[in-house]
């Protein structure tokens, strides 16, 4: 089946990407420093021509060499000390906006990633966002300077004959405008390289993650032959920009030619007239070099600011995006009893996909109750919702009866332990991963208090490194239920009072999961639990069940009393045993 072809974002507004620029914290002081040196630096460049223009009109004496060799000197320091401080200001620049980018992204409410790939919008902490914040510390450094040398050699070069600066000003128009056509080709080209970056971002991030899937079925060709169509993509992008700047440069370099020559033989009919000195010529032709060049680089720099938000599209868009406010403090206490867990006629829908309908149940405190039903009938909704990362449509989840939405968000998210579909740990170590997320301090004797419990003591202690043992990224190092121990004996070390559990044995074989299954109902024993579940056999142990089908409640009570009245549970168990016969 052919992948679809990724839409290209509609163009971002100025006012995003001065909300990113914002965010981004900019280093204002080292902008400053390395405007300051600069802006000297460009008086320096005013005055080189006027004060070396006797020396290279043929004045030897020791007062025109003694200015010339102070005044290059002089430059070259300057010089050294505006790139210093210039790549101090981007250095710092970009580190301030990945980070607050990161912070964004970490913010962002969980309904923007529905539509939005995480692992493509990575690229706009590592390179999008390097690129605009850079250019755009360029940019604050060196315009003003820039035209304020402008403005001073103008100046200098009207003393000699206003003449030869209506022959600077004439072709200023005739960039401008052309500089105004290709910003916007510019601005096209960038955003492209940036979607494709993003595009190989992802495929390179799943792939990566997925290695196992990929040998399994010795699809390793089939694969090798998928990134070369993605970074085809990257490198046509890149090809359309490159034939973009060639166009451009040799226009403008063309221009600037036929500027130079116009200048020239203005500046020798001035002379050969009588109307200018030769200190004057030769002030004039050095002067018509720096202003040539620094009147193209203004030219240039508005397409840099068109570069500039292409480059920064991605963030505006992630800065956008609605974000969760952690640190609200809510209009309502966190209930410190009686913290019953009520869905009051919920629905709630995934675009046009309806998910939940109308769904009414309650998990009493201190119960173990379980979701139960086919794919897609709204099961891991349930939990989402619950912890918040989505809200619903319509209707109330309430804790305690207090609706959640009034509970300050991070207080009520740690009253919750969720074990997800596909547990999760980071690489590092074993210690690491069981102390993910731990506000206080843990003992090593706590650790393995909660590891024996879970039953991933043993692996631990036959490691030579013991808590200190470094576990690859998603567990890879480690099997399905070492995992799955492991993310259990996390939870227990958080303590929290009701437990969230999505399918924790969906990937274990029958003797391990029978194994999870006892940790989980031994270790937390008097805590709250949900549990969604497609192992039936562990309905049997809890205190309720809730049944859905298609994002409707079709049966809740216990496993006795949907035996008999419920006709899709008793279906599916009938189903789930016939199967495990065979």
């Amino acid at each position: 089946m052919k992948k679809p072809k990724r839409q290209r974002d509609p163009e971002v507004r100025w006012k995003s990407v001065f909300r990113v620029l914002k965010r981004s914290q900019l280093p204002w002081l080292w902008i400053a420093i390395a405007f300051g040196v600069n802006l000297y630096y460009n008086e320096l460049l005013v005055k080189i021509p006027t004060t070396t223009a006797s020396l290279f009109s043929g004045d030897l004496t020791s007062g025109a060499l003694r200015d010339t060799v102070v005044y290059y000197v002089l430059f070259a320091l300057v010089m050294a000390v505006w790139n210093l401080f210039m790549a101090q200001a981007s250095c710092l620049a970009i580190k301030r906006a990945r980070d607050n980018l990161w912070g964004k992204m970490l913010r962002v409410h969980m309904s923007f990633y529905d539509s939005n790939d995480p692992a493509e919008l990575m690229s706009a902490i590592t390179n999008d966002v390097s690129y605009g914040v850079d250019h755009t510390s360029y940019l604050l450094i060196n315009i003003i300077p820039e035209l304020y040398y402008v403005f001073r050699a103008t100046k200098t070069i009207g003393s000699y004959h206003w003449l030869l600066v209506v022959g600077i000003a004439a072709f200023v128009p005739i960039k401008y405008v052309y500089s105004l056509v290709m910003g916007k080709l510019f601005y096209r080209a960038e955003a492209g390289i940036y979607q494709e970056i993003g595009g190989l971002t992802g495929f390179l991030a799943e792939r990566v993650r997925n290695l196992p899937l990929i040998k399994t079925f010795t699809n390793e060709r089939e694969e090798l032959l998928n990134g070369r169509k993605t970074v085809d993509k990257l490198v046509k992008a890149n090809m359309r920009e490159v034939r973009i700047n060639a166009g451009y440069s040799a226009t403008i370099q063309m221009i600037d030619f036929v500027q130079q020559f116009v200048l020239i033989v203005l500046a020798v009919v001035l002379i050969q007239r009588k109307l200018i000195t030769m200190a004057q010529w030769v002030a004039f032709f050095l002067f018509s070099q720096e202003l040539g060049n620094t009147m193209s680089q203004l030219v240039n720099e508005w397409v840099s600011v068109k570069m500039v938000k292409a480059a920064l599209c991605r963030a505006a868009k992630v800065y956008d995006a609605p974000e969760e406010d952690l640190e609200a403090a809510g209009d309502a206490p966190i209930p410190q009893s009686g913290r019953d867990v009520s869905f009051d006629s919920v629905t709630f829908s995934y675009g046009d996909k309806t998910a939940l309908r109308d769904v009414s149940f309650t998990v009493p405190e201190g119960k173990t109750v379980a979701v139960v039903g086919l794919c897609g009938s709204g099961k891991t909704t349930s939990l989402n919702l619950l912890e918040r990362f989505y809200r619903p449509e319509s209707g109330s989840v309430t804790m305690g009866g207090v609706e959640i939405g009034r509970l300050p968000l991070a207080e009520y998210r740690r009253c919750f332990s969720y074990v997800q579909q596909r547990p999760e740990i980071f690489s590092g170590t074993v210690r690491e991963a069981l102390t993910y997320g731990l506000d206080r301090d843990v003992t090593d004797e706590e650790i393995l208090e909660a590891a024996r419990l879970t039953g991933i003591a043993d692996y631990i202690e036959k490691q030579p490194d013991g808590l200190e043992t470094q576990v690859a990224a998603s567990g890879t190092s480690l099997s399905g239920g070492q995992v799955q121990r492991l993310v259990l004996a996390r939870e227990f070390l958080r303590n929290a009072d009701i437990l969230l559990l999505d399918e924790p044995t969906s990937a274990l074989d029958a003797q391990t999961a029978n194994g999870v299954q006892e940790a989980i109902l031994t270790t937390f024993t008097g805590k709250t639990i949900l549990m969604v579940t497609h192992d039936l056999r562990l309905t049997r142990r809890v205190d309720k069940i809730v049944v859905l089908q298609n994002g409707c409640l079709v049966g809740e009570g216990s496993y006795d009393t949907l035996m008999a009245g419920c006709p899709i549970f008793a279906q599916m168990v009938e189903a789930q045993e016939k199967e495990a016969a065979e």
